[in-house]
């Protein structure tokens, strides 16, 4: 699946609000947002229903909007089939320490 750089002009009024969030949560957080780069592993803090996403799930950056402010992540099955991809604000990922072991859960 390909990406457009211009991506960012695309983006909803209510996506670009929930982006302007300051990072910040009560997790452990291994690094910072303004750390994440294109490719790395985080994972998602808040579930996203409208996704099919669940907290703690694990995903890899394919973009960066706004300077670290969100990002565009690809959630992919063990099969390699990409599941979701979404815009999700800095404070909804976070950096994929070394130290975790990854879970399973069936797709829905």
């Amino acid at each position: 699946m390909g990406f457009s750089r211009n991506a960012a002009a695309r983006i909803s009024p209510s996506t670009e609000k929930a982006m302007s969030f300051q990072v910040g949560n009560n997790l452990p957080v291994i690094g910072s947002a303004a750390m994440i780069k294109e490719f790395d592993p985080v994972v998602l803090t808040e579930s996203r229903p409208e996704d099919g996403l669940e907290a703690g799930d694990v995903g890899w950056i394919v973009m960066i909007h706004a300077n670290g402010a969100g990002f565009e992540v690809e959630f992919v099955a063990q099969g390699d089939e990409t599941t979701s991809v979404a815009t999700v604000p800095a404070n909804y990922v976070r950096a994929l320490s070394a130290k975790e072991i990854s879970c399973v859960r069936t797709l829905a």
